[in-house]
């Protein structure tokens, strides 16, 4: 058990790591992929489905709850699983990410951050204490302490001053984390590792946030613009530093390669749009590779999107029939490509989880 108590470690395979995260809402198996509930609930998915899939962990996004329908109504009608109807586990992001990236206004000081929702205009400001606040009024299982996320390619010193701020505010919101009652809550609040693609200031944070008491650790700032290469060097350099009696979670990834991979350097936890973003484009992700539906090669091919996938789409329904909902316009055509790939990647995690405790990731 880790030192957080929330952590088990069940079995290694090199730096791969499989496990359970336990959780006020329920234990959740590691390594697992948290399908994004935006503003409270999956695109083109019903807790049903995510409940049928067998997910146990769902993230949703502060920053667009903060600005609908916000903390307010969400405080007075008992919580996010109240409020949503989903009764699982519930891990929320601090809305930095979305603030630095959807803002179209956004003034940082020491404080804290003022911005703008960037559909109405409104203006909100955002403490380390209020991040810790507002997913606290949710009732998040895991909530993530407020960073700056910054955008890549950067020059150091934005790096530098960026950490600066976001250090200042780990220290505060965990201060405040604790103050309220921290675990007692039953919110687990995490660290957010960043420094860009700087070596010298990724291995700075982690020593500084793994030092504050965090529950559980995040990488953040990859997956934003850089390259390829640089993405694999941070992201290997981050694993092979965190603590090994915490959670690690490797934010904003990915693609079934990205996480098979990340998975190898010893992470445990991910979260992405893809399956549900690439379903609404047409795109079924299968075993040996994407299947674009909306080709004219499959009008007349009566076979299901993926061979041998367990998933009711495919036991049901063809590849022409699907093709032929996406070319009428019906919604279902993105109900039922986001059900196979959402089921897609459930498998996945589980079929790295089994290979890991058997000691066969590599093959």
């Amino acid at each position: 058990m880790s030192a957080s108590g929330i952590f088990e470690l069940a079995a290694t395979d090199g730096a791969a790591r499989a496990g359970l995260l336990h959780l006020a809402s329920g234990d959740v198996p590691t390594p697992y992929f948290m399908p994004i509930a935006t503003r409270g609930m999956v695109k083109d998915a019903t807790f049903d489905d995510l409940a049928a899939i067998g997910f146990p962990l769902i993230l949703m996004n502060t920053y667009h709850l903060i600005c609908r329908p916000g903390v307010e109504v969400i405080r007075k009608l008992n919580g996010l699983r109240k409020f949503s109807g989903w009764e699982r586990a519930i891990l929320t992001d601090s809305g930095g990410f979305q603030i630095f990236s959807l803002s179209p206004m956004t003034e940082i000081s020491g404080e804290g951050v003022r911005f703008r929702d960037y559909a109405s205009g409104d203006e909100f400001f955002l403490s380390p204490e209020d991040c810790v606040d507002t997913q606290l009024a949710f009732g998040s299982d895991v909530a993530m302490a407020l960073d700056i996320c910054t955008r890549l390619p950067a020059e150091r010193k934005q790096v530098e001053d960026d950490l600066l701020i976001t250090h200042e505010w780990m220290a505060r919101g965990h201060q405040h984390w604790v103050a309220k009652g921290g675990a007692e809550t039953g919110t687990q609040l995490f660290g957010i590792v960043q420094g860009g693609l700087e070596r010298d200031l990724r291995e700075k944070s982690i020593e500084l946030v793994s030092g504050l008491g965090f529950a559980g650790i995040g990488v953040g700032g990859l997956s934003v613009g850089e390259s390829r290469e640089d993405y694999e060097d941070i992201a290997a350099f981050c694993a092979q530093r965190l603590p090994e009696d915490r959670p690690r979670y490797l934010m904003g990834v990915g693609t079934p390669a990205d996480i098979l991979q990340a998975a190898g350097m010893g992470y445990d936890l991910f979260d992405c749009v893809l399956p549900t973003r690439m379903a609404r484009h047409g795109v079924a992700y299968g075993w040996d590779g994407y299947v674009h539906i909306r080709q004219e090669k499959w009008k007349l091919d009566d076979s299901p999107l993926v061979e041998g996938c367990g998933c009711r789409v495919c036991k049901r329904h063809s590849k022409a029939f699907i093709r032929h909902l996406f070319t009428a316009d019906e919604l279902s055509a993105a109900i039922l490509l986001t059900f196979h790939n959402l089921h897609f990647y459930k498998e996945l995690m589980t079929r790295i989880r089994e290979a890991i405790i058997a000691g066969k990731l590599s093959e």
